[in-house]
């Protein structure tokens, strides 16, 4: 998919991932690594005697994702998936990948891990690791830098959770569900009558913080592309509360998200067709409670538990976590724990 032509790169793909039905998921997975700078016209000009500025920015190609890297903040401005049933369904497990700089990447270009170390901030994944359960490559790809921002720790493992577990839930109602997230840099502070950005720097790479988080969702079947439901939202990188679960309390308009990004997603999607996702979602846009949530990954556990122990070190934390059990773990409990009996005496 690299190719020398941003504004070709830009519309075919982000477009493009929603009407080129054709394409099948695993062809999807198939595609190879690799990058296309953004260029601009390098024809001389009396203003430009040695040639105009040269724009670094990157589009990178990996397994799973595409993404757009500013490498003068050394992360992502947009990366892009496709999730669907068959991609999150597998063995791929994130304990066999490891953060890592993309060697693709010009020198010095990069964040690095030990930007992170002791800084207070996590490595938050814009294309999620367990939205590619079904290749290894794939969900190995998502541990790359170039697909990590330095995000709130509360955050990233509560209400951004919640957000990409409700993109994976979406897959039960839509063949295919195109999401692309980045991060923001938007007025987080007001004195008076002057209005502030401001953002913590991590690490001798100087890593910027995001401000906000934003994330698109277009859900659409296969067949009928031009009737996609879509919907934006711009999160603040903060601790949120778990007690909020309605997404609409965060959604802004893809217009909105034109004016704060610089780039126009999605510009060739019919707005004669399309629908607004909070709309069509038979749950409205509303995300898991912690409580389900948990319930939801203890269940996974269990799922793939391969010994008792794998089962009681979900069920601890369950309980740790104040959280009841309902019927439904109950069984799943049951159920592996007579898989593990059989597996032991075949």
């Amino acid at each position: 998919m690299a190719t020398s032509n941003f504004g070709i790169l830009a519309k075919g793909f982000i477009s493009g991932a929603v009407f080129t039905v054709s394409i099948s998921y695993p062809l999807y997975l198939q595609q190879k690594r690799g990058t296309a700078p953004v260029k601009t016209d390098d024809a001389r000009s009396p203003l430009f005697p040695f040639g105009k500025p040269t724009d670094l920015r990157q589009v990178i190609d990996y397994t799973g994702h595409t993404l757009c890297y500013d490498v003068a903040r050394k992360q992502p401005l947009w990366v892009s998936e496709i999730l669907t049933k068959e991609s999150l369904k597998g063995r791929a497990n994130r304990k066999q990948s490891k953060f890592r700089v993309d060697d693709q990447l010009p020198e010095g270009t990069s964040a690095t891990n030990g930007d992170y170390h002791k800084s207070g901030w996590s490595r938050g994944h814009m294309a999620a690791a367990g939205n590619f359960k079904s290749n290894q490559q794939a969900m190995d790809d998502t541990f790359y830098l170039s697909n990590i921002v330095p995000q709130n720790i509360d955050n990233n493992s509560g209400f951004w959770n919640r957000l990409e577990t409700y993109c994976r839930d979406l897959t039960e109602q839509f063949d295919k569900v195109h999401v692309i997230s980045g991060p923001l840099y938007q007025v987080n502070d007001i004195v008076g009558d002057k209005k502030f950005v401001k953002y913590e720097v991590i690490g001798d790479g100087r890593v910027p913080a995001p401000t906000h988080l934003y994330k698109i969702v277009a859900a659409f079947n296969e067949g009928s592309p031009e009737r996609t439901a879509v919907a934006a939202f711009v999160v603040p990188n903060i601790p949120i509360s778990r007690e909020v679960s309605e997404l609409t309390k965060y959604e802004v308009s893809l217009e909105k998200l034109k004016s704060l990004t610089g780039f126009s997603f999605h510009p060739q999607l019919p707005s004669q067709t399309t629908t607004n996702l909070c709309v069509s979602d038979r749950n409205s846009c509303k995300l898991k409670s912690w409580e389900e949530l948990e319930l939801y990954f203890a269940m996974k556990k269990v799922k793939y538990a391969k010994s008792q122990k794998d089962i009681d070190t979900a069920v601890v934390t369950l309980k740790d976590n104040h959280v009841k059990f309902d019927q439904k773990l109950l069984s799943q409990i049951e159920k592996k724990q007579t898989e593990l009996r059989h597996a032991t005496n075949a």
